[in-house]
């Protein structure tokens, strides 16, 4: 038979505490279960007893008449069949009253169970169900149902019993939660207590402390002594304590049991404790205890152990994550300045023997996070990290210092050992990486300064700085170490920087334009525009000098947006004056930090339309170095530039880096010839080849040429014969303000400038 008793984790303490023992039978005398079954089932016994008697009377009558028939059946006389017939008609119809009775009997039968079998329910069952599902709830924890005990019998002392049971769990829940709690913690709950009877084993270990320790024994232990010490805690149940502690320790517990009365008990103070595992390591825990002795239902004292292990990984983890960068797992600079100082004050009057110091700053990874996004970035700095810390000598610290910037210290180097560990980091760092599914290429600039005596990390790694920001101005891609007069070049370029700053504000820069010509023709077909800066009481002052520091600080994003719109707008002006067959071109120099900007593309929209300007008037002019990195990115860019009608130009094609490969896909239009190339074309086939060959692969491409730096009528005769399309140089024009355009625009043609060739020797960009 199945068990229909309540189970669950509380159901044993259900029905003890109740009051109600679940595996013996109940003793009372069943008065009310009784009285309820005689009330609910004797009107439909009367019933049925009431239909039998009845159907008997019926049947008894018709008996009679069918013994009457056969006696005149019998006298076989004339008459005798009539009265037979009588006699039979009246049986006939006596039974069928009888079988009228029984069916009305029966259905009044029917009609009285479906009333007993209500009143069973109401009366027995429904109560019962109400029991079950009380004591289901209860057992779920629900300790504060309450049933309806008014009833007389059992039912009402069943329920009187439940109300009771919840009653006694809802004043026992903290004890059975406490319970619950000390069962499932990881940390291990012991109670000892002290064997007056001197039953306890000696541990073994010599000692007053070890003997009365001895007499300390475990009476309970929690689960988790399996986890924390390999032992079942049925194990340790009458060990003595002092047989599971380390010797160096024992006196610590001894301080606890001697005086349960105690302060340490008493303030409840901790003490580290080692705890031996049963496969023979100590556990290191933090026990505190509790004076229990006088609990009726304890008799000892509490000890509560904390494993320290988890707790003091935390806080290595803690100390970790304060002394490392949480990206790349690298030092960060407390923790790199705290080894460059510990490095400095070991060795701090040694100078043959210096400490490096390496700042490490990565070459346009602001493009990157810009582009590609931070997530990219990240994937990058992570690449990047792991190939420094492999790049680095044993023992030797490497560093990320924020964002794109790491450091690295070489502890007892040289200058040339300095110098072949910061090639090799700059060698790891140029191999392609691969961010977002998309392959990237990116540089470095290595910063490098040796130790001297009686100097602090903060100097040294000051001077590292300076010597990075060096090679940064030197072309980026290299390293640089560390000389006394940088600190002067340093402080002129902070100068510079904020002397710029000051320009943009107060608007000290102007335009210059250069004209470009048709070969052919020597007709005026467009302007290279050239910004100066006009500094007061200073003569002019060239690109050259300036955009450098403008493109490391980023002031060349607004420098450049005002010397697009200026352009634009001074195209606009001479537009609206001169009437021309064709518009008038506008050149316009774009630095790659300018392309690399998310919103570059915005930017010039926001110029042509600003200014009026018709984007077919516009030459954007880049470099090709600019597509050496995010290839993808900046033709992307470049070709929505084109789809609006803008031109673009690749200046001083030749010089830096081009894949024939990549070229004829790059959106560009014109390829700009290197002054170099140019002067050339007049020293004989040889020296000429580059220029024609550069004119030969424009028209393969379908591209226009411009040969740039013409200073004599021979090279421009020269690039005539070979095809090249434009040119501009000292020999038709020299930079000049926009007066000076118009100027020429006035004119047929511009004739040559004919101090060109003593203009030659002084000719800046």
């Amino acid at each position: 038979m199945a068990d229909d008793r309540p189970s669950g984790p509380m159901s044993t303490e259900l029905w003890a505490k109740g009051g109600v023992d679940p595996d013996c039978p109940h003793d009372g005398s069943g008065r009310s279960l009784q009285t309820a079954l005689v009330v609910v089932l004797f009107p439909p016994f009367l019933g049925l007893l009431a239909l039998a008697s009845v159907a008997l009377l019926f049947y008894g009558r018709a008996e009679n008449q069918i013994a009457g028939a056969r006696q005149e059946f019998a006298q076989a006389t004339p008459a005798s069949a009539r009265v037979a017939n009588a006699h039979l008609e009246e049986a006939i119809d006596q039974f069928q009253r009888a079988r009228l009775a029984v069916g009305g009997g029966l259905l009044g039968a029917l009609a009285m169970a479906a009333a007993a079998a209500v009143q069973l329910n109401r009366r027995l069952v429904r109560p019962i169900r109400m029991a079950q599902s009380a004591a289901r709830r209860v057992d779920a924890g629900e300790v504060g149902i309450r049933l309806d005990a008014s009833a007389e019998g059992e039912l009402g002392d069943l329920a009187a019993a439940m109300n009771a049971m919840a009653s006694e769990l809802d004043r026992s829940r903290p004890t059975l939660l406490a319970a619950a709690v000390v069962e499932h913690a990881p940390d291990l709950v012991l109670v000892v207590y002290p064997d007056d009877d001197g039953e306890g084993d000696d541990d073994g270990t010599g000692g007053d402390d070890a003997a009365d320790q001895a007499r300390w024994l475990v009476r309970f232990a929690s689960p988790a002594a399996t986890t924390m010490l390999g032992r079942p805690s049925e194990w340790l149940v009458g060990v003595p304590i002092a047989g599971l502690v380390h010797p160096d320790d024992r006196t610590k517990l001894a301080e606890i049991l001697a005086d349960p009365e105690g302060p340490a008990i008493r303030s409840g103070a901790r003490s580290e404790i080692r705890f031996s595992h049963v496969q023979g390591r100590w556990v290191e825990t933090e026990v505190a205890a509790a004076d229990l002795l006088d609990d009726v239902n304890v008799r000892g004292i509490a000890l509560h152990a904390r494993n320290l292990f988890e707790r003091r990984a935390d806080e290595e983890e803690l100390r970790h994550l304060a002394l490392h960068d949480p990206l790349t797992r690298l030092a960060n600079r407390t923790l790199f300045g705290d080894h460059v100082e510990h490095a400095l004050n070991r060795n701090r009057r040694a100078v043959d023997r210096p400490h490096a110091v390496m700042i490490v700053d990565l070459d346009g990874f602001k493009t990157i996070n810009d582009s590609l996004g931070h997530a990219a970035g990240d994937e990058v700095l992570v690449e990047l990290a792991e190939r420094l810390r492999t790049r680095v000598r044993p023992g030797d610290t490497a560093a990320r210092l924020g964002g794109d910037e790491f450091g690295v210290l070489l502890e007892n180097s040289s200058e040339a050992d300095a110098e072949v560990v910061a090639g090799r980091i700059l060698d790891a760092i140029s191999g392609p990486v691969q961010a977002h599914d998309k392959e990237v290429v990116i540089t470095g600039s290595v910063g490098i300064a040796l130790s001297e005596a009686d100097q602090d990390a903060e100097a040294l790694m000051r001077n590292a700085d300076v010597a990075m920001y060096a090679a940064k101005a030197a072309g980026k891609g290299r390293s640089q170490m560390f000389r006394k007069e940088m600190q002067e070049a340093v402080a002129r370029r902070l100068d510079l920087e904020a002397d710029l700053r000051q320009a943009l504000d107060n608007a000290e820069f102007v335009m210059h334009y250069q004209p470009i010509v048709e070969l052919a023709t020597g007709e005026l077909t467009g302007v290279e525009a050239l910004v100066r800066w006009a500094r007061p009481d200073r003569p002019l002052v060239y690109p050259g000098e300036f955009i450098g520091v403008a493109e490391e600080s980023g002031l060349i994003l607004p420098m450049g947006r005002w010397i697009l719109g200026e352009a634009c707008r001074q195209e606009q002006i001479w537009s609206s004056r001169f009437s021309r067959t064709s518009p008038l071109d506008v050149a316009v120099n774009v630095s790659p930090v300018q392309v690399d900007d998310p919103e570059f593309v915005d930017m010039v929209v926001e110029c042509l339309e600003a200014t009026g300007t018709q984007p077919s008037s516009l030459t954007l002019e880049i470099t090709e170095s600019l597509f050496m990195r995010d290839f993808e990115v900046k033709v992307d860019k470049l070709r929505r530039l084109r789809r609006l009608g803008v031109k673009v130009a690749i200046d001083d094609f030749g010089t830096g880096w081009s894949s024939f490969s990549r070229l004829k896909v790059m959106p560009i239009d014109i390829l700009k010839i290197d002054k170099a190339f140019v002067d050339g074309v007049t020293r004989g086939a040889e020296n000429s080849a580059v220029a024609q060959a550069i004119v030969k692969l424009a028209q393969t491409l379908g591209l226009r040429t411009v040969a740039e730096g013409i200073e004599y009528p021979g090279q421009a005769e020269r690039l005539t014969e070979i095809k090249c399309d434009m040119g501009q140089g000292y020999y038709f024009a020299r930079p000049v303000a926009a007066e000076g355009i118009e100027a020429m625009l006035r004119r047929p043609r511009p004739g040559p400038d004919r101090g060109s060739a003593e203009a030659s020797v002084t000719r800046r960009a």
